[in-house]
């Protein structure tokens, strides 16, 4: 089981991803596969769960085994001159930045061992920390698109963590002890006016709270960004109100106001998404 956000934004969204959907299955796919072992291919992010219109589109390249070497990459006749493509070769962003027809795609290099990992970690009740981020990265499975997938791996990988694992969910509930020794160094925090080390835990508890609130309905987290416009398309508007205030309201006793509402709504919030 995947799910999706309701596609309430502008058509633009869909008319972006369509126009270049066949072209990645025949010729962006086709153009690396000689490069090594493709194992399969998926594109997601905004443009593809349709929250956006103008942004990148992501692809995944899963590989059986290491990722074709950075010197080969990105494959020839997939970038417009201009601008140049950026191949960016790091442990934990492997990636070729370029321009196709006008259009930002992000290709992004994992071996098949990485997404093993991604998704033992999430059945065993973890996976919400770290960078990359294994939780954001099944969300981005499960709600993007599957490209090119010819011996069946990535179907059962949306089958195997389709659903949320019951340990993944527990572990993430914030716990009544936890929200009060939270809301009590927060507190002092304000009262010394320690700005930074304030922000420091309350993005943290905020990150923590929305994770498992996503995770108590079913779904998993899928990244701070265009979090305001996730919240306002499922009808929670005043969650996305809270959020904003919890930065914006002028002192940090009355941002701590705000991050209580927040959180508290968080932890008893019903499973009224849309599924």
């Amino acid at each position: 089981m995947c799910w999706t956000l309701p596609k309430l934004t502008v058509v633009e969204s869909a008319e972006v991803f369509g126009k270049f959907e066949r072209w990645l299955r025949s010729e962006l796919v086709v153009g690396y596969r000689p490069l090594g072992a493709l194992l399969a291919c998926f594109a997601q992010g905004s443009i593809v769960e349709g929250l956006a219109s103008d942004a990148d589109i992501d692809v995944v390249l899963v590989w059986d085994g290491d990722p074709p070497d950075s010197s080969v990459r990105p494959a020839a006749g997939l970038a417009d001159k201009d601008p140049a493509p950026t191949v960016f070769d790091q442990p934990d962003f492997n990636v070729d930045r370029f321009w196709h027809d006008g259009q930002q795609f992000d290709v992004k290099h994992m071996p098949r061992l990485e997404l093993d990992r991604w998704v033992e970690l999430i059945e065993s009740g973890r996976g919400w920390d770290g960078y990359p981020t294994p939780v954001v990265g099944i969300h981005g499975l499960v709600s993007g698109v599957v490209l090119v997938d010819p011996d069946g791996y990535l179907g059962a990988v949306r089958d195997r963590v389709g659903r949320l694992p019951p340990a993944f969910v527990r572990n993430t509930q914030m716990s009544t002890e936890r929200l009060t020794g939270l809301f009590t160094e927060l507190e002092r925090c304000a009262d010394r006016g320690d700005y930074l080390l304030f922000h420091r835990l309350a993005a943290d508890a905020i990150r923590a709270g929305f994770i498992g609130w996503f995770a108590a309905q079913g779904r998993y987290w899928p990244l701070e960004k265009r979090l305001t416009t996730r919240l306002q398309l499922t009808g929670r508007a005043d969650l996305a109100d809270l959020e904003q205030r919890a930065w914006t309201e002028p002192t940090l006793h009355q941002r701590l106001a705000a991050i209580r509402q927040l959180l508290t709504a968080l932890t008893e919030a019903d499973d009224d998404l849309t599924r």
